[in-house]
């Protein structure tokens, strides 16, 4: 008899499990467009350095840009429970996620940019991680982890920030 017991709670708790699911379903951001052709610079190399800075400074502004929209749509880096909120991140890691994958396969490389372009695509792959961790946050409804990721955004676009002071140097 409470062999029997024991088995049908085992079936009980297995039910529950399914019917409430693991709480880690999240999408997947669908993948990157194929990046468009960038216009063919001026001869020259001054030409490829502006070509080069250009696309630099606006993949970096475009971050920044998509970052501030979706804390606008959440502000306070506070975790909301609606399914709105998990689409909205997975959008935001979807388009956040190809700038920083463009900007790291970011080619030719003006010789003079040579150590900043190293520095970007550390950057670049720092910030692919932090997605990635936001994404497990957000996926397992992890509060405490998803306030970590925010303030580590923080911390990410400052160091992308002065790296860019370095560009135009």
């Amino acid at each position: 008899m409470r062999r029997l017991g024991a088995v049908a709670l085992a079936v009980l708790l297995v039910a529950l499990v399914v019917a409430c699911g693991s709480g880690s379903s999240l999408a997947s951001p669908p993948p990157c467009a194929s990046p468009t052709a960038a216009p063919t610079p001026a001869r020259g190399a001054r030409g490829l350095d502006l070509q080069y800075s250009r696309t630099v400074n606006d993949g970096t502004k475009q971050l920044a840009q998509l970052l501030a929209e979706f804390r606008a749509a959440y502000p306070d880096g506070k975790f909301y429970r609606e399914n709105a909120f998990r689409d909205s991140f997975v959008t935001y890691e979807g388009n956040a996620g190809c700038v920083a994958a463009n900007l790291k396969a970011l080619a030719p490389v003006p010789v003079r940019f040579t150590d900043f372009d190293k520095n970007l695509k550390a950057l670049m792959a720092d910030y692919q991680a932090a997605l990635a961790a936001g994404h497990d946050a957000v996926a397992h409804r992890n509060v405490s982890s998803y306030r970590d990721w925010d303030q580590s955004m923080d911390a990410l676009a400052t160091r992308i920030t002065e790296a860019i002071k370095t560009i135009s140097n």
